[in-house]
This record gives structure tokens, sequence and C-alpha cells, in this order.
């Protein structure tokens, strides 16, 4: 892999080196932060150095939007007692079956027919970092 960042279906720009980044913008905690993304996860082993375990999102093929915050409720995939204070599902193979509910519900649905799972970790700040 050359090069620090890449370029998603949506032109967001993602860095996959946060030290590249706090190096490149440093962030204060107070305002920012900087959030760890891993599509399809193995589960909290995904989470690299520095990140703190948020909860799985699922997210539509456009990595635009999560369906579990702007798709739902859906009673028959998940009801609200299921996502956590963030609005994440807390244990990987939940969120995979909510996943999969979603699209066997609905196949042909641009949000939910080829939506994905993706861990989500929120940056801790070190010692000397504001």
């Amino acid at each position: 892999m050359t090069g620090n960042t890449t370029s998603t279906k949506t032109s967001a720009l993602l860095f996959r080196d946060a030290d590249y980044l706090l190096h490149r913008q440093p962030l204060d905690p107070s305002l920012h932060q900087l959030i760890a993304t891993c599509e399809r996860p193995d589960g909290p082993e995904s989470i690299p150095d520095g990140f703190a375990f948020c909860g799985y999102d699922i997210m539509d093929s456009y990595f635009g939007n999560s369906t579990l915050t702007n798709c739902g409720p859906i009673p028959e995939a998940f009801t609200p007692r299921d996502v956590n204070r963030y609005g994440l599902v807390e244990k990987l193979d939940a969120a995979l079956k909510i996943r999969d509910t979603m699209r066997r519900l609905q196949p042909d649905d641009p949000h939910l027919g080829e939506c994905d799972v993706w861990l989500l970790a929120q940056h801790l700040p070190r010692s000397g970092e504001p």
C-alpha cells in the first residue's frame, strides 16, 4: 500500500495511519474526535492501538448512512434496546445477525440490501496530547 489516505465511494478522505494524521493536523479532544473504522471486522481484536471500542455499526453500501440510526428501528431486525449509548451494537455476532436480517428483508434496497458491519473505535489521547 502506498500513501496514507484512501478515497471511498462518497469521496470522503480516510487516513490509514492515526499518527500521520495527528502529526499533520493536531486535534483538540474537546472539539474533535478521531474515529477508527474497520469494515467486516473479526471482532474487538481489530481495534488499533490507542483506540477504545465503541461498537459495531451497519453501514449502507454507499458508506454514507448508518442503517441503525437512519433506517431504524426495524422491528424485524432490531429494536432500540439492541444498541448502546452510541447507537451501535455491542457484540459482533448480534451485528452480523441484524445485518443478515436487513439484507433478507430488503434485498433490493440500496441501503439495506448490501449493508455491512463496521467496527468503530474512538481515539484515546496519549499523555502529552491535548
